[in-house]
């Protein structure tokens, strides 16, 4: 017999599941799905801890800090009691410490007791230092173990040398290194002593017991670290059946060929492990697996280099011969191919995960009828077309996942046959039309989630679903009352998102009635009133978001009770209240207050405050870094933008925050030389603030920097050379200061913006080789000389805004570039349904892949006789070509119109001659087109008048323009100030008449053949790119997960670990 588990009554499962992992080095395992209530597993040391939430807290310790060695508690040994005490000091754990001394044997014991967040308590102690011995015996209880083992082990073999000593020069391959999780355990570290020298009594190796063969090795979570060698040892253990090798580092290492030879493999988890490069087709041999998950590997920052890789025909012939597999995983392989028919041949597949591997095409109606099939998850892959097909009543699916791809169509009223169906998500797609009535009868349903679609009203009564768990409807077009009165009746709701919905209305008040809820989502909805005091029954709120709303009035002071919260968000509403309300809530890890009218406390102790992980306090006249900042030493993102901070109590050469990742400082009054970032730091925002000096090379100690923004500030000197160092993760960049050409280093780079400097140079076209670059903003600087035609590999073929104005640029246009610019080609109606031109950022936090979508803010000023208008925007998609203010010649080039996704042209203050170019009524989306002040001539192309979204048009001051202005559309908006300086024209809009106003004008003809080699200008000023201030949501087992708050809280709650998203607000 062996002791299999210990089982604890908890008043909150997340608490004490970050106790057990984060103090004692727990990990959380799978729990069976049939559990009905609130807990979770975990398991380490040959032990297992069941956590199970109380319903009753009078079965649990009323005194929660008492400390009595005489009372029940449990006993772990431990190998260094100095470890865990400093463990339980840095978690401000109270415990106590004694030593018992055995004079007789001259030993002693060190022992430790505390108790777990429930008032259990624990033990401590190094006992193998005490011989144990059976009463009224004098054979020490270790030998006897030892016998008993013996005794016991008799009728199955040891495992042979050779598996032995196979598995001991696998284990050395490897370095152990358990920093990068809080939740991992070195298993190897019991294989080694004499005392276990028989490899089946390791810690995760099982053995067949007729002949005593390694069948099973299971190290997942196990600190390895380092490269994986090709000629592992571990392939000779040829009867290995399972074999998990799970959240470990193998540093990016190939997955060796030979894992092929390990024929009689069932169970393959590579997953979460840092492996790189293409899959092995030998992986195919393996016939008898019946799981594969080779999910979420890669580069940390998505390197396309580094990434897991499965490209071209490599899927289909991976499964050609793994005709028994049951479950396939494949999250975040790059498979970059349309799903093969060979999928939905597979009949034995219960569970297909495929997300985020850039699948494309249209999905297969048929796979949706495998018929096993009971799980299903295709999310994130965004040019993945298709629709639900019609679903008969035998179908087994339980768990529907299709998150952010481009599924469309209406929901069929067949899907009501889906019985077994337990969770469905259709977040971000493209269906219309209306709910069925028929999902009413999928009454197993816990989770149903459906927002940013066209859907319509929702016909059916959802009183039905009483087993629904978590719902969203946010962006959906309902009748609020009728809405209410259904979703009054769920009384099993924990998890509610009404976002964007347009309630004007307070608080709905039937929300009172859902007493187990935990998170709840209100944000961008026309919350009106204050807060009603019914609010303060929602006590296991554990996440509340209720941003940009119109909630007026005090923050109420029974905000203090919501003990379980760990995120809030009050942020851009007219509240106002006292910061310490906060200081109560031990639990909050992410609080969000922008924009709200606080009063901080003078003065706080550390002992006072909740370890938060994020902090926005944006917009909230602080004139000084609040004093409780101070204690926040676990801050990993931070955001005080547009405050009027002048800087730190004491000046200082570094952020005083050692863990930090995000800091957006941007618009303060921060002086002084630039504080160096920790090396945790990957985002690092201080723009537009009154910083001196150079940039500091140790700026580059933050190796991960990923965005990094010092504009707008009066730094002097060159960008140091070492930014080329941080290539493998830098894909933001606006600073000041010379063009260093390490820059061509910075792989990932997709924003470069050094305008404003003094920079005094040619055009730097070796920037094209940057494979990602989207943003280039070179204006105001003193590059000169011609744009030469660019060489193939270094022609900027991704850029979307390039801004050259105000510079020493001569000669014609850039037309071979125009030609390359393919990103621009595409106009908004053929890219609707693609995200592929926002700015996407990737990193790891953790072993947790975070994906990062950024809306850049810009402004365009147009300047005209020295008047600046300025035109704020925010967009997802924004293609400009700025090159004005320049001396450029010659004629615009015909091929300028094929760059139909351009919003804004600016070619203004040039010295442009000839025609303007007809072909330029081709650019269907173009927002603004400033030609002014240049030496244009001829007639304006009547076809201009087709540019229906056309907001700003000026030509004025050209001199040889003639004829008649075009009528209609957006033509009849302009003032005349867009025509001024041209003489020879004549219409409506100016005081000059055209003689024969009457004459019908001619046909437009649009010529889209190019013309010859010219170029173009623009005056659009991108004004910022976007200050990155996230909201951080998500912490389980002591990690923090950055995601899109709304949809990936389920990755823990409900559904299979996915890639985590986040989206940040700009």
């Amino acid at each position: 017999m062996a002791l299999n588990h210990v089982s604890r009554l908890c008043r909150s499962v997340e608490d004490s599941l970050e106790f057990y992992t984060k103090v004692l080095g727990f990990v959380k395992i799978e729990r069976p799905q049939a559990f009905n209530f609130d807990g979770a597993w975990l398991f380490n040391y040959g032990v297992g801890i069941h956590l199970v939430q109380s319903k009753d807290e009078d079965r649990l310790p009323s005194d929660k800090t008492a400390l009595d060695p005489m009372d029940n508690h449990i006993s772990f040994q431990c190998e260094d009691m100095e470890a865990i005490e400093q463990r339980l000091k840095e978690y401000n754990v109270k415990y106590m410490k004694r030593t018992v001394d055995d004079e007789e044997n001259k030993t002693s014991i060190d022992q430790l007791f505390f108790n777990d967040p429930d008032g259990f308590m624990i033990e401590m102690c190094n006992c193998e230092n005490l011989k144990l011995v059976p009463a009224g015996s004098m054979v020490p209880v270790c030998s006897y173990a030892i016998k008993l083992n013996n005794l016991v082990s008799s009728s199955r073999p040891s495992c042979a040398d050779h598996e032995r000593l196979a598995l001991q020069q696998f284990r050395q391959s490897f370095l152990i290194n358990c920093a990068v999780s809080d939740s991992a355990y070195p298993k190897v570290k019991s294989w080694s002593g004499e005392l276990t020298r028989d490899c089946c009594m390791w810690d995760g190796v099982e053995c067949e017991e007729e002949t005593g063969h390694v069948t099973g090795l299971d190290l997942s979570s196990s600190c390895l670290y380092g490269n994986f060698p090709p000629n592992s040892t571990l392939f000779s253990l040829i009867h290995l059946k399972k074999l998990n090798l799970a959240f470990n580092d193998f540093n990016y290492s190939l997955i060796p060929s030979k894992i092929g030879q390990i024929n009689k493999l069932q169970n393959l988890n590579l997953s979460n492990s840092s492996f790189s490069g293409q899959i092995p087709s030998e992986i195919s041999k393996l016939s008898q697996l019946n799981t594969l998950d080779l999910s979420n590997n890669g580069d940390s920052l998505a390197n396309s280099q580094l990434n897991l890789k499965l490209q071209g025909r490599g899927l289909e012939k991976l499964l050609r011969n793994l005709t028994r597999i049951q479950k396939l995983y494949l999250d975040m392989v790059d498979l970059s191919t349309k799903v093969p028919i060979i999928l939905t041949n597979l009949t034995s597949l219960k569970a297909i995960s495929l997300q985020y591997c850039n699948l494309y095409g249209e999905l297969p109606t048929s796979l949706f009828k495998l018929p096993k099939l009971e799980f299903l998850y295709l999310s994130g892959n965004r040019d993945l077309a298709g629709f639900l097909p019609q679903f008969q009543s035998t179908n087994p699916l339980k768990e529907l996942y299709l998150f952010g791809t481009a599924f469309s169509g209406e929901v069929p009223p067949s899907i009501g046959n889906l019985a077994h169906l337990e969770q469905l998500d259709l977040c971000g797609c493209y269906f219309s039309g209306s709910l069925p009535s028929s999902l009413a009868n999928m009454t197993k349903l816990a989770v149903l989630l459906l927002s940013r679609n066209n859907l319509g009203e929702v016909p059916f009564s959802i009183t039905n679903l009483t087993n629904l768990e978590a719902l969203d409807f946010s962006n959906l077009e309902f009748r609020p009352q009728d809405l209410f009165m259904q979703l009054s009746k769920l009384h099993n709701l924990s998890y509610l998102r009404l976002a964007e919905m347009k309630l004007a209305t307070e608080i709905p008040p039937f929300i009172a009635n859902f007493t187990k809820l935990n998170y709840l989502d209100l944000a961008s909805s026309q919350i009106i009133g204050p807060f009603q005091q019914w609010f303060a029954n929602l006590t296991k709120l554990r996440q509340l978001y209720l941003e940009n709303n119109q909630l007026e009035g005090p923050i109420p002071q029974w905000f203090s009770q919501f003990t379980n919260l760990q995120s809030i968000d009050l942020s851009y509403n007219n509240l106002f209240g006292k910061f310490e309300i906060f200081f109560h809530l031990k639990n909050l890890r992410n609080l969000a207050l922008s924009q709200l009218n606080l009063t901080f406390p003078s003065s706080t102790t550390n002992s006072s405050l909740p370890k938060l992980k994020l902090l926005e306090l944006e917009f909230c006249n602080l004139t000084d870094f609040p004093q409780f900042l101070q204690y926040q030493n676990e801050l990993q993102s931070l955001s005080l933008k547009g405050n009027k901070i002048k800087g730190f109590e004491k000046p200082a050469a570094e952020l005083p925050w050692t863990h930090l990742e995000d800091f957006c400082f941007r618009g303060n009054k921060l002086q002084g030389l630039v504080p160096s970032p920790p090396g945790s730091m990957k985002f690092y925002d201080i723009s537009d603030n009154l910083l001196t000096g150079v940039i500091p090379r140790q700026i580059c100690n933050a190796k991960s920097l990923i965005s990094l923004d010092l504009s707008g500030n009066n730094m002097t000197g060159q960008i140091p050379d070492c930014v080329g160092q941080l290539g493998e993760s830098l894909q933001l960049l606006n600073l000041r200061g010379e063009l260093p050409r390490s820059l061509a280093n910075c792989k990932m780079l997709e924003v470069l913006d050094v305008g404003r400097n003094q920079i005094n140079d040619s055009f730097p076209s070796w920037l094209g080789i940057l494979p990602k670059l989207q943003v280039l903003v070179l204006s105001h600087n003193k590059f000169f000389g011609g744009i030469m035609h660019p060489k193939p590999y270094l022609d900027f073929r991704f850029l979307r805004i390039i801004d050259l104005s105000h510079n020493l640029h001569t000669g014609h246009l850039p037309s071979r570039y125009f030609q390359n610019w393919h990103a621009m080609r595409d106009s908004e109606e053929e890219q609707s349904g693609s995200y592929n031109t926002l700015i996407t950022f990737y990193f790891k936090v953790g072993t947790d892949l975070v994906i990062s979508e950024q809306n850049f803010e810009y402004s365009i000023t147009i300047t005209n006789k020295g008047n600046e208008i300025l035109y704020p925007k925010v967009l997802k998609v924004f293609r400009v070509i700025d090159l004005s203010s320049n001396s450029f010649t010659g004629r615009i080039p015909d091929v300028v119109g094929d760059l139909k996704g351009l919003q804004a042209l600016n070619l203004s203050n040039n010295n442009l001659e000839g025609r303007i170019p007809p072909s330029l009524a081709n650019i269907t989306d173009l927002e603004s087109l400033d030609l002014s002040l240049n030496k244009l001539s001829g007639a304006i192309p009547p076809a201009l008048s087709q540019l229906t979204s056309l907001e700003v048009f000026n030509i004025s001051n050209n001199e040889h323009l003639m004829g008649p202005v075009p009528q209609g559309n957006q033509f009849n908006t302009f003032d005349d100030t867009s025509f001024q300086g041209n003489p020879g024209l004549c219409g409506n809009l100016l005081s000059k008449k055209c003689v024969n106003e009457d004459v019908p004008l001619p046909p437009p003809t649009v010529n889209i053949e190019e013309s010859n080699d010219d170029s173009e200008l623009i005056d659009w000023v991108i004004r910022s790119l976007g200050c990155i201030s996230g909201t951080i949501v998500g912490f389980v087992v002591g990690k923090i997960y950055i995601t899109d708050k709304y949809h990936e809280w389920f990755m823990d709650t409900f559904g299979r670990r996915r890639p985590t998203r986040r989206v940040r607000r700009a």
